[in-house]
């Protein structure tokens, strides 16, 4: 944990003097049951994750116009040494820090002092977002989260606007999403407790319900969404948690998804699909945030 924290020093100096920026990754926390079923069940999902990783999200946040910020990725202390390669792989990149902690309990506590060991005397402020193995990110993502920094404690910035991509097909679909998991929580360095983003869910944050007249009257003080583009792609592979290919509105060309770090390009889907769609269509959520992106 020494040289680890001695690495995390070391590579920093080059973040923004205003603020210092983290992308956190929960990677593999073990949540499966102990046992040799369990555990061959956690090494079988490792697997097919660190394939996800390396295909969709690695490339994205290796595309960002932006690499000012530094990316934790926390593996689970008792990954198996055949997981060792990308563990190898990562830290040949300057901003990427490969991280073990004890399981979800040893998580929530180690990152945040891992952040502590980072931050320098003089950083007044931080920003941390979360940034799951599954996923990817717009080129502009980090870069757009920074440009909205403010002076502000517990301010939350919210990527919007987004993709879902079904890899059994390659349709995309597009939604907005305010409460979405790609959210960023500014924060004081010099309170006595700092949360840093996975304190809550990404839906129980405080001040990420779309109103539709504070934000048109600019009265929200707690958040700010960003719809103006996708900055997101939530890939359907059937093994999410949550995720469902049928969410917001089908697009309807091909899309070229370079930008997300993605060399193919998308299947366009028929409008003839719409009826697939309709349990969220006339969801007020969607409806609300287009009404609020036409007003800003």
């Amino acid at each position: 944990m020494q040289k680890l924290s001695f690495l995390l020093i070391q590579k920093s100096v080059l973040m923004n003097p205003d603020f210092k920026h983290f992308l956190i990754t929960q990677f593999n926390l073990r949540s499966f049951p102990k046992g040799v079923k369990g555990n061959e069940n956690w090494i079988k999902w490792t697997k097919k994750r660190i394939d996800i990783f390396k295909t969709y999200c690695l490339p994205s946040i290796l595309n960002q116009s932006n690499k000012d910020f530094s990316w934790l990725i926390y593996f689970d202390k008792d990954t198996p040494i055949e997981f060792s390669y990308i563990i190898s792989e990562l830290k040949r990149y300057s901003f990427i820090y490969p991280c073990f902690t004890s399981g979800f309990e040893g998580f929530n506590l180690q990152y945040i002092n891992d952040i502590k060991k980072i931050i320098a005397a003089d950083t007044k402020w931080m920003i941390t977002t979360r940034m799951d193995n599954d996923d990817c990110f717009e080129k502009d993502a980090i870069n757009t989260i920074q440009k909205h920094f403010r002076k502000s404690d517990e301010f939350l910035i919210s990527l919007s606007s987004g993709y879902t991509l079904n890899l059994q097909d390659n349709f995309l679909s597009h939604y907005y999403y305010p409460m979405s998991p790609f959210i960023s929580l500014i924060e004081l360095t010099e309170k006595p407790v700092i949360k840093g983003i996975f304190f809550n869910l990404h839906t129980e944050w405080d001040g990420l319900r779309l109103v539709i007249f504070k934000e048109i009257l600019k009265r929200n003080n707690k958040s700010i969404f960003i719809l103006d583009k996708p900055y997101w792609i939530q890939l359907v592979h059937g093994e999410n948690v949550s995720n469902t290919a049928k969410r917001g509105f089908p697009v309807l060309y091909d899309k070229c998804l370079k930008n997300f770090g993605i060399p193919n390009k998308s299947k366009k889907q028929s409008i003839l699909q719409i009826y697939k769609y309709y349990n969220y269509v006339i969801w007020k959520r969607y409806l609300k945030a287009m009404i609020v992106k036409c007003f800003s």
